[in-house]
């Protein structure tokens, strides 16, 4: 699969028309579920940031296709009391869960031309996600290989983008749909089973120039 990707992507940069380099940050929770149970882990939204490089081809009137690499961090947080010895409450703590990931795309781009250089657009798109490396906090999962090292789905975007002579100017949402868990964990002697699923978007601003 990460083969077949990479030539994707070589591919589609020998038939570049516009490159572009993006930067954003990522607002995300984890949703850790125990079977049997309403209780979720780390399901409070954390930042983290993301950076892409990108080129958009096979233009044809109103669309064109656009791919890209690069980096994106996802997690989540929880806020608990904190208890001492004597049964006393003394305040609050915050646990983060946080996995990095090698991410691309190919999304296919629909865009409306209005006065004055603006562009409106939406796109949707396949996305593969490799994990890199991930906290101290999802070690037990590494440990009992119940975390997924590729995460598979689709990316949702929006946006409205400026063209400057050669330069184009981006503000660009998107929001990450899963085809598969980043864990699922089965049921054993000191656990009741469950999975972690995850709930990503980002906000980017991107700086594109048309060869």
């Amino acid at each position: 699969m990460k083969t077949v990707w990479a030539l994707i992507l070589l591919v589609s940069s020998s038939f570049a028309q516009t490159i572009s380099l993006s930067g954003g940050v990522t607002s995300s929770k984890l949703d850790w579920r125990i079977d049997n149970s309403h209780y979720h882990y780390l399901d409070d939204r954390t930042p983290g940031y993301s950076a892409f490089v990108g080129v958009d081809y096979y233009y044809i009137r109103f669309f064109n296709l656009s791919s890209h690499i690069g980096f994106v961090q996802k997690g989540g947080e929880q806020t608990d009391r904190k208890i001492d010895n004597n049964g006393n409450d003394v305040g609050t703590f915050t646990i983060k869960g946080r996995l990095n990931y090698l991410s691309l795309n190919t999304v296919g781009i629909f865009r409306y031309e209005l006065a004055r250089g603006f562009s409106p657009f939406v796109g949707v798109g396949p996305r593969l996600d490799v994990l890199l490396s991930h906290n101290k906090l999802l070690d037990q999962l590494e440990e009992s290989e119940d975390l997924n090292e590729v995460s598979l789905g689709f990316t949702l975007q929006t946006g409205v983008m400026y063209k400057l002579s050669r330069y184009e100017f981006s503000v660009k949402g998107e929001y990450h749909l899963n085809l598969n868990k980043i864990a699922k964990f089965p049921k054993g002697p000191n656990n009741s089973g469950g999975s972690v699923n995850d709930g990503t978007g980002i906000v980017s601003l991107v700086i594109g120039y048309k060869l």
